[in-house]
């Protein structure tokens, strides 16, 4: 069987901040099943690429937050990699 992994980050929209800015949000799907965490970033809106789950722009605020969901993104699949493996070994020695 086939298992699929990915993920997304979005804006929380309805949560909006004195100064404007909205909190990051991630989702994490695996096999189907999903679990959403908060990244504790917040964002302008109108700055966030829906598409690409991104900041747009060269800003250097808009840089360090992509570094970050970049950091976030290569470590949750790193985790997910490695239970993987434990579990494909797991099955192989019964």
């Amino acid at each position: 069987m086939k298992s699929t992994f990915s993920v997304i980050y979005y804006l929380k929209r309805q949560v909006v901040k004195k100064d404007g800015t909205v909190p990051v949000m991630g989702r994490i799907t695996v096999d189907g099943s999903q679990t959403q965490f908060s990244c504790k970033l917040t964002v302008d809106p109108k700055l966030w690429d829906t598409k690409g789950g991104r900041v747009t722009g060269r800003s250097t605020a808009a840089l360090e937050t992509n570094r970050m969901l970049d950091k976030m993104r290569v470590r949750i699949t790193g985790i997910i990699r490695k239970s993987w493996s434990v579990t494909t070994s797991s099955r192989r020695r019964r």
